[in-house]
């Protein structure tokens, strides 16, 4: 059997934590940030032409009603927000 070396296995985490929202209003151009409940990605809206945050449930969360639901309730509660000190919520 052969080992990865650490490296490889730190790009193949990357990958296989990177969202696949192909042909969608989003273009994933990195992550940075993770958390307990997902990861934050910086993305391109395609549609609006601009630089986004991108928050994504994490994989084991995913099937999760009541932790879809405490997110759409974070977005929900954000979207009220005007501060500038907090992000702007434009899609869920």
């Amino acid at each position: 059997m052969a080992w990865l070396s650490d490296p490889v296995l730190n790009r193949l985490r990357e990958v296989v934590d990177l969202p696949e929202p192909s042909g969608g209003r989003y273009e994933i151009l990195e992550r940075i940030g993770r958390g307990g409940m997902g990861a934050v990605f910086r993305a391109r809206d395609r549609q609006l032409d601009r630089t986004v945050a991108l928050k994504v449930l994490a994989i084991e969360l995913a099937d999760s009603t009541g932790a879809a639901q405490g997110l759409l309730r974070e977005a929900r509660i954000l979207a009220y927000l005007e501060h500038p000190g907090v992000v702007p919520v434009h899609d869920s």
